[in-house]
């Protein structure tokens, strides 16, 4: 009963334009990205418009066991 669209700009979700043509797969201009959402209830023919920012975060690069220095444990009997 739902119809949900993905935009660039408030404009276009406002107006129902240029939807982002499959949003499982696009590629961002910037990180991070405005996305705007356009929500239509088709039983009332009622809008909502919202946005949210996506962001592409980089998995942390880990060092290779080689890299890691030893721990040396110290005991001084105290």
């Amino acid at each position: 009963i739902y119809t949900t669209t993905y935009h660039f700009t408030q404009g276009e979700a406002a107006s129902g334009q240029n939807p982002i043509a499959n949003p499982s797969a696009f590629e961002t201009l910037e990180n991070p990205q405005e996305i705007w959402v356009r929500i239509v209830n088709n039983v009332i023919n009622c809008v909502e418009i919202g946005a949210f920012d996506y962001e592409i975060l980089l998995s942390p690069v880990l060092p290779q066991n080689e890299d890691i220095p030893p721990i040396e444990e110290c005991d001084d009997d105290l």
